[in-house]
């Protein structure tokens, strides 16, 4: 899956609950960032606002760090919508996640915002060059 295809996707699972606020489109240029985006291309893809369901990387590691970036573009705002639960369960179901899993990580999701924590952050420590995937949350 390319960089850009990579953005989409969470563009459109940002415009899902039909009130991507400027929080989440910062969050979203943030990825962008991190995953070597020139904020041009960044903006474009942003601007684009695809109402279409992208399609989804087939690798299990960019599947895994999609569903993170996704889990995080939800709790950025420090708010859990239906239609945004909605959305991403059924983006987990079809990138393979149980839906076990899937009800543990809500529920946790839901604990952790009212704890009022938001994001997974981890350090930026910058590109790991043995580790070709490009979506450096963790590289």
């Amino acid at each position: 899956m390319n960089k850009k295809q990579y953005l989409q996707i969470l563009v459109y699972f940002a415009q899902a609950d039909n009130d991507p606020d400027e929080i989440e489109i910062d969050f979203i240029r943030q990825v962008g960032i991190r995953i070597g985006l020139e904020g041009s291309e960044i903006d474009e893809i942003i601007e684009s606002n695809p109402n279409w369901e992208p399609d989804l990387p087939k690798s299990e590691v960019e599947r895994f760090i999609l569903f993170d970036d996704i889990l995080d573009l939800i709790a950025v705002d420090s708010k859990l919508t239906e239609r945004e639960e909605i959305e991403a369960r059924k983006i987990a179901k079809k990138l393979g996640f149980l839906s076990t899993m899937v009800d543990e990580i809500f529920k946790n999701l839901r604990k952790r915002l009212t704890e009022g924590i938001a994001l997974n952050k981890l350090p930026d420590i910058g590109p790991n060059k043995r580790n070709p995937t490009p979506y450096g949350k963790y590289n």
